[in-house]
């Protein structure tokens, strides 16, 4: 908080001795336009792949990393990829992707483990080099996926990723690399005993 404040006046002063006024911005703390960008899952979850929140509890307890939090205040977009939310069962991961708009082809990056996941509006696939699988998706207001653990061949316990979308062959926006730790029973069983 110090280092904001006298950040923000050292700022002020350079503009009064140039002579001009300082912008409003300088004003106010840069603390407050930080964002919290993302939360571990608290419980297992069962959401219903069916592309909108059939109720309130349904990814309550998931996961969640908040892409708008890639742009600060320094930057200017507009990123059509907004929050992934992601959650465990036994054998499942699900995630649910938040977009300003649906493009026509969104890729799943798989860094640590065989292959990639596609998704057109004719359907998920999960493609391995030596196999491709069908997998459980919707969209109406958001994208849902249903990805069965076995499909994964991971090396260690957290799945690396990165989220791309396209229209017509173009890019919108792609994601930045991040890391989604696999819940298993015991991590359930452990998370529970802290």
């Amino acid at each position: 908080e110090v280092f904001d404040y006298l950040f923000r006046k050292h700022l002020i002063q350079v503009y009064h001795l140039i002579g001009k006024s300082h912008p409003n911005l300088l004003d106010e703390p840069i603390k407050k336009t930080i964002k919290k960008f993302y939360c571990e899952p608290k419980n297992f979850i069962k959401p219903i792949i069916d592309g909108i929140e059939t109720n309130f509890y349904e990814w309550l307890d998931s996961g969640m990393i908040d892409l708008t939090a890639r742009f600060g205040v320094m930057q200017s977009g507009h990123p059509v990829l907004q929050r992934v939310f992601f959650g465990f069962d036994a054998d499942n991961i699900f995630l649910r992707i938040e977009t300003t708009h649906r493009p026509e082809k969104l890729i799943i990056k798989l860094l640590n483990s065989l292959g990639e996941i596609i998704v057109k509006e004719t359907g998920a696939e999960f493609i391995q080099p030596d196999q491709r699988t069908i997998l459980e998706y919707a969209y109406k207001k958001f994208f849902e996926l249903k990805i069965p653990k076995i499909l994964l061949s991971l090396t260690g316990s957290e799945l690396q990723m990165m989220v791309k979308l396209y229209d017509a062959e173009l890019e919108l926006d792609t994601s930045p690399v991040f890391k989604i730790a696999i819940w298993d029973e015991r991590s359930k069983a452990k998370f529970w005993q802290t």
